[in-house]
């Protein structure tokens, strides 16, 4: 899932040739048992989660600490969740839990986000390239036509 995103999900091809649909969210615990687990976005999304026995789950604020269980998480506890699509349930894959950091200012987190995009296309400090003369298309020349109107 994106940063700072609440939802969504992506269909992906695997190697086999097959596809897979992969479902992310953020958000509230609203039911947690050992099999459940329901997550409320703050845009008032709520969709629950199979858990099963190849379900990771950890703690945000100790990410190499030991391992949590299905029965560490509670009502009003917030989360991420990663989960696959098998019919019609969402299985859970891997579930984080909070607290996360709070982020200040609404689109702070991207500018770095997007340094580190140019930088991984080769673009050295994050700077746009600038297009040589050639490359830019030029304007001049003239539109012709008519417009009919009704």
């Amino acid at each position: 899932m994106a940063r700072g995103g609440l939802h969504g999900e992506v269909t992906v091809k695997r190697a086999d040739g097959t596809y897979v649909t992969l479902v992310g969210q953020r958000g509230t615990v609203t039911e947690a048992t050992d099999t459940k687990l329901t997550v409320k976005s703050e845009d008032g999304y709520t969709h629950s989660y199979v858990l099963d026995g190849s379900t990771k789950f950890r703690s945000a604020s100790d990410p190499k600490g030991p391992a949590l269980k299905a029965s560490d998480l509670k009502v009003g506890d917030e989360v991420a969740v990663r989960a696959q699509r098998n019919g019609s349930d969402d299985t859970a894959t891997a579930v984080v839990k909070g607290p996360f950091p709070v982020r200040t200012g609404q689109g702070q987190g991207n500018q770095g986000h997007a340094g580190r995009m140019h930088r991984q296309s080769g673009t050295p400090g994050g700077q746009q390239p600038t297009p040589s003369p050639s490359a830019t298309p030029s304007m001049s020349g003239s539109v012709s036509g008519s417009v009919s109107q009704s």
